[in-house]
């Protein structure tokens, strides 16, 4: 994998995730409300608008930056993945497991991200 392409994964999901942090916190009053929130629906959201989940291009890099690429397999089951290839082709199975990449990416930076706040 091309460096400067593991360095852009990277630095976009610590920066989507230091926004969305940012922005639940001044939408809560507690650290629980903002946890509840992002993974209720904010996180869900953020992925499936994200440009590295949505283009088919960046699909693969996904894959090949995140530390999760077998996140879905791993969590959902080889059935969510026949699925995934049945109901879209192999862009389709590509999509679903660059979201759940991202997602099991981002959960981590969320976390580290509130890591940092608590030590501030």
């Amino acid at each position: 994998m091309n460096n400067s392409t593991t360095k852009d994964y990277a630095t976009e999901i610590k920066s989507t995730a230091f926004h969305l942090v940012e922005e639940v916190l001044l939408e809560t009053q507690t650290r629980d409300e903002a946890l509840e929130l992002i993974n209720d629906s904010r996180l869900h959201e953020t992925i499936d608008s994200h440009q590295w989940v949505i283009y088919y291009a960046y699909n693969l890099p996904v894959l090949e930056c995140s530390d999760n690429a077998d996140y879905m397999e791993e969590n959902l089951g080889a059935d969510c993945i026949a699925a995934a290839l049945k109901q879209g082709g192999i862009n389709g199975l590509h999509t679903a497991l660059a979201y759940w990449a991202m997602y099991a990416d981002l959960q981590e930076a969320i976390q580290e991200r509130f890591d940092e706040i608590d030590n501030d």
